[in-house]
C-alpha cells in the first residue's frame, strides 16, 4: 500500500514560510523604448552559501504597446554571462512584452566564491543539488508575487536546464500560465543515466556497485508512481526524493496545458524520449522537432523564437497601453 503525501508536505518542499519578502529594485538602465530594473530579494530557502541566498531578477520594461505579460527566462546549466540572451529580450521588448532574466541558484551573481558558475547546482552532492532545484522553485515563486503584484500576468521561457524547470514549475505554481520549452524533458533517472551531462553521476553509481538492471527497475518503479497519480490524482511518498523535482510528477497539476516544446532530434544530453515523455504526460503538447543536437539548436534561434512570439501572442495577448 502506497503512503500519500501530507497535503502540507508538498507546501514544506515548495511553499514559503515566510511570505512578506521584501524586494529592491534598482533601476540599471533607461532609453527611449524601454527601461531595465534589477529586482533582490531574500531566497526563501538558506544554504551556507551567502552568495546564493539573495535571488536576482533582471527585468527589461518597454515603455509602448506594453501588453502586461511578462516572459521570465530561465537559462541552461553553467552559463557565465547573458549577453547570449540579449537578442531574445529585444525581441520580446519589441513584441510588447516584459522580458524577465532569472538567475539561477549558483549561476552568475549567486557563484559561491572559489566556484564556477552552476557548479554547485548539478554535483555528486544529491542533497546540495536537490536543494538547488528545490530552491530554484521557490525563488521564481517569489518573482511571481512580485510581478504579479505589478498587474503582470506571467509566461515562462526556459533552455535546457531551466526548461526541465520550468515544467516543474508549472505543475506547482499556476501562475505561469503559459511556457515555452527548449531542450527539456522529463523524467530525470533518464536523463541523468541516459544523457551525456549524467555520465559523471553514473560512472559514480556503477562505482558504488549501480548496474543496468537496478536503472531498468527504477524506470519500471517510476512508472508505477507516475500511474498511481494518474489513477488516485495524488501524489505517493517517492521512493526517492528527486521524483518530487521532476516535471511529469507534476504534469497532471500543468492546466491548461498551454506549453510549447523545442527538441533536438539528436540531442545527447536530453534522450529524444524524455522529450516524447514529457508532451504524452502533459496531454500531447506539440514538439517541434529540430535537426539539431542539445548546443547546436541555437542556430535555429530565429525560428524558436519567431514561433514563440506567436505563442505567447496566441495564449497571453492583451490589450497594448
Amino acid at each position: 500500500m502506497l503512503m500519500y503525501l501530507r497535503a502540507g508536505m508538498l507546501e514544506d518542499i515548495f511553499g514559503r514560510k515566510e511570505r512578506r519578502v521584501k524586494f529592491v529594485t534598482s533601476l540599471l538602465k533607461e532609453s527611449s523604448t524601454y527601461c531595465l530594473e534589477r529586482v533582490e530579494y531574500p531566497s526563501p530557502l538558506k544554504t551556507p552559501y551567502d552568495e546564493n541566498n539573495r535571488a536576482y531578477a533582471f527585468h527589461y520594461i518597454p515603455k509602448q504597446g506594453r501588453r502586461m505579460l511578462a516572459v521570465v527566462k530561465l537559462h541552461g546549466l553553467g552559463v557565465r554571462t547573458i549577453r547570449s540572451e540579449q537578442f531574445f529580450y529585444r525581441i520580446l521588448l519589441r513584441s510588447g512584452f516584459d522580458a524577465v532574466l532569472f538567475v539561477l541558484p549558483y549561476h552568475l551573481e549567486r557563484t559561491p566564491k572559489g566556484t564556477r558558475s552552476g557548479t554547485y547546482f548539478f554535483s555528486l552532492e544529491r542533497e546540495r543539488s536537490f536543494n538547488a532545484f528545490r530552491q530554484a522553485v521557490l525563488d521564481l515563486r517569489c518573482l511571481a508575487d512580485y510581478l504579479t503584484g505589478r498587474g503582470l500576468s506571467l509566461g515562462i521561457c526556459g533552455t535546457s536546464l531551466g526548461a526541465i524547470l520550468l515544467n516543474t514549475l508549472m505543475g506547482v505554481d499556476g501562475r505561469y500560465e503559459i511556457g515555452v520549452s527548449v531542450s527539456g524533458g522529463g523524467n530525470i533517472n533518464r536523463i541523468v543515466w541516459e544523457g551525456l551531462m549524467g555520465r559523471f553521476v553514473k560512472s559514480f553509481l556503477k562505482s558504488r556497485g549501480v548496474k543496468e538492471d537496478h536503472y531498468l527497475d527504477m524506470l519500471e518503479e517510476f512508472r508505477s508512481f507516475l500511474a498511481e497519480i494518474r489513477n488516485r490524482g495524488e501524489i505517493p511518498r517517492p521512493k526517492w526524493e528527486w521524483w518530487l523535482l521532476d516535471p511529469l510528477t507534476f504534469a497532471h497539476l500543468n492546466r491548461p496545458r498551454r506549453v510549447l516544446l523545442f527538441n533536438g532530434l539528436f540531442d545527447l544530453i536530453v534522450p529524444r524520449s524524455c522529450a516524447q515523455e514529457l508532451s504524452s504526460a502533459l496531454g500531447g503538447v506539440e514538439i517541434c522537432w529540430l535537426p539539431a543536437s542539445h548546443f547546436s539548436i541555437g542556430l535555429f534561434a530565429p525560428l524558436i523564437v519567431r514561433r514563440s512570439l506567436r505563442f505567447l501572442a496566441k495564449y497571453g495577448a492583451k490589450e497594448r497601453i
